[in-house]
């Protein structure tokens, strides 16, 4: 007995079945508890890519949008809270400034930047991915303007590149939330009338309660958001190969802004490798996401809870 009073392995003799287990049984709670995947994704994941960026280099920032107004009788709803408007600003030019500082003065320059977005709307009111993605410009530009660094280090800003969405995030589709609303809004009606339009209609979209229906209906569901959502990170990993190969010696960051229903998905089947990934569940906490770098030959990895998962793009 050690000087805790708690039996070792040396003292479980004579058939005890109530003795306490010994250290290698320890072992295997600990590993399992190491191994034990994330329950939500955080802000703070969102700040755990590598720094320095090396040259040649990319970092994906997948990010859901900020805390939004969802009070249908308030103008303003489907739109950013101040406050969370706020809050991405100062997030991103955070993560800029750490980045930017992170740099020996003469490679600082070497930075570049790529805005995309989800346009979606919120039943005829805003589009809290795309605010959430002009929040994160401005944050970049006062990040850029303190090293006294062009804004148009901001590809999106810069007229060299004609990148569609003028002089705010580039659209990507396959960023978009569940587009059952606009394109089968009587799958909608189905799942409401099974399950009502509470937390149980969410669970059982995300689980595929209903997949025979849905697909007998035309309906997209978590395979073919997740499907798409791929998609849209591997075509950014490809354009950042070929923005290298003509920009060599660059760092490039391109800032995803998108929602949970893409991200939480993704990173159950894509990242942590979920073959029952829609039974399983993934919170996603309003501004987080995740951080993937792409290093310059095109290995990707992201770090989520302090742990790290390597990535196949593509």
């Amino acid at each position: 007995m050690n000087a805790d009073g708690i039996e070792g392995p040396e003292d479980q003799k004579g058939g005890d079945d109530r003795s306490i287990p010994g250290a290698e049984h320890y072992q295997e709670l600990l590993d399992a508890a190491r191994n034990a995947l994330p329950e939500r994704i955080e802000r703070g994941d969102l700040m755990s890519g590598r720094m320095p960026i090396p040259p040649g280099g990319t970092a994906v920032l997948l990010q859901r949008h900020g805390e939004y107004v969802r009070d249908d009788k308030d103008e303003r709803r489907g739109s950013l809270k101040p406050e969370a408007a706020e809050m991405e600003r100062a997030t991103a030019e955070a993560y800029y400034e750490r980045l930017l500082s992170s740099l020996p003065e003469e490679e600082r320059g070497d930075v570049d930047i790529l805005m995309v977005a989800s346009d979606t709307q919120y039943f005829g009111g805003g589009r809290r991915s795309l605010e959430t993605a002009s929040a994160v410009m401005d944050g970049a530009r006062a990040a850029l303007a303190r090293y006294e660094l062009p804004e148009t280090r901001i590809l999106n800003l810069n007229p060299q590149y004609r990148l569609d969405g003028g002089d705010g995030a580039r659209v990507m589709p396959g960023l978009r939330e569940p587009q059952m609303f606009e394109q089968t809004p009587s799958f909608v009606e189905f799942l409401e009338a099974e399950y009502g339009s509470g937390v149980e209609f969410w669970e059982a979209f995300e689980g595929d309660f209903e997949r025979e229906r849905r697909l007998e209906m035309g309906a997209e569901g978590p395979d073919e958001i997740t499907d798409r959502t791929a998609q849209a990170v591997a075509v950014l990993a490809r354009y950042a190969a070929i923005y290298h190969a003509s920009n060599p010696g660059r760092r490039l960051v391109i800032w995803a802004d998108t929602h949970y229903d893409t991200i939480s998905p993704y990173v159950r089947r894509e990242v942590f490798g979920l073959e029952d990934y829609k039974a399983q569940q993934l919170k996603v906490d309003y501004g987080a996401g995740i951080a993937i770098d792409i290093e310059p030959g095109g290995a990707a990895s992201t770090t989520i809870a302090g742990r790290q998962y390597s990535l196949q793009l593509g």
